[in-house]
């Protein structure tokens, strides 16, 4: 009987292997602490801990201060999901979770400094975060404090510049120099974006607020805008020569001519324009067009050429001694 019971004893107290996960609550808050004080080399630090997202479409930023006053801390960090909300625990049932990915550089924090990581976990019941390796150092207090914020963010830290596309109703974001935002519009329906004619709007250094439908803060530019990538350009033609302006194509990327204006020193001449380099005449004039007075031509809808074919804009010999000037508003993309 005597050993029975102590079988019984060893068995209860050495528990199954998923003793070491810690289920953390929520508390249905956006703000989660993990552990507080975790003596790193330790148990408290070196184990997986699990809680439950706000949201199946959950993503956070996780972040790790070590405490130490002298020495940086190494450690290794791995991210699980499960979608199966009947798990009790990470360890025992491995095969239920899935790992996502951690980005960022967690390892290693120096001394009295924090790290983070950004992790989007998708249909994710339940979500693991796996620490070991993690050592003891001198210096006191050899702690770690770590906690996460549950954000609809896709990055951790300050928020940069962008810029959103709108296409066929849905807004994207894509970082561009970190000091403007553009919105941008369907410029054709073979999905080439273009920027705003009509409704372009140009934020220094705000933040476009998707819900009322303007800038939170920052200057607000309105107006037609050109958008990028520019090919504006001025050219003087030798006498009694053709003045070629040749805008180079660019693979899956077409030209979109805006805005025209030539005149000439004496005499007259024509003014063609080119899908691509060399290529077929897609808008001409009389020979009688241009002349001393300055003739401009603004296309609302852009001249554009064919996906992957650059453009010349000609103007014809003016006649003996006379030359020719053409300015071009073009943008290529």
């Amino acid at each position: 009987m005597r050993k029975w019971f102590l079988i019984f004893l060893l068995a209860v107290c050495a528990g199954p292997a998923f003793s070491q996960d810690q289920f953390v609550s929520t508390g249905g808050s956006t703000y989660v602490d993990i552990v507080r004080g975790a003596t790193w080399g330790t148990i408290s630090f070196n184990r997986v801990f699990w809680f439950t997202p706000l949201t199946p479409d959950q993503r956070f930023c996780l972040f790790v201060a070590n405490n130490n006053p002298t020495n940086s801390h190494t450690f290794s960090l791995s991210v699980y999901q499960t979608g199966d909300r009947q798990v009790s625990n990470y360890s025992g049932n491995t095969g239920r979770w899935i790992q996502d990915t951690v980005q960022g550089t967690p390892s290693p924090v120096a001394a009295a400094s924090m790290t983070s990581a950004y992790v989007h976990a998708n249909a994710g019941a339940f979500i693991a975060l796996a620490f070991s390796g993690g050592a003891t150092q001198a210096g006191s207090p050899d702690t770690a404090d770590v906690f996460l914020v549950q954000t609809t963010g896709e990055s951790c830290g300050p928020v940069q510049g962008g810029q959103i596309n709108v296409n066929a109703g849905s807004v994207q974001t894509a970082d561009t120099d970190g000091v403007s935002n553009t919105i941008r519009v369907p410029g054709d329906p073979n999905g080439q974006v273009i920027q705003s004619l009509a409704y372009g709007h140009l934020f220094n250094r705000a933040t476009w607020d998707r819900a009322q439908g303007s800038a939170a803060q920052g200057a607000l530019v309105q107006g037609p805008l050109q958008p990028a990538i520019t090919k504006n350009s001025e050219t003087t033609s030798a006498a009694n020569t053709a003045t070629t302006v040749s805008i180079t194509a660019v693979a899956g990327q077409r030209v979109y001519l805006s805005a025209l204006a030539a005149r000439d020193s004496a005499g007259s001449c024509s003014l063609t324009v080119k899908d691509g380099v060399g290529g077929t005449v897609i808008w001409s004039t009389d020979g009688s067009f241009i002349s001393t007075t300055l003739r401009t031509v603004d296309w609302p809808v852009p001249l554009a050429s064919t996906s992957g074919n650059g453009m010349d804009i000609v103007v014809s010999a003016c006649g003996a001694g006379n030359t020719s000037t053409v300015d071009v508003q073009a943008s290529q993309l």
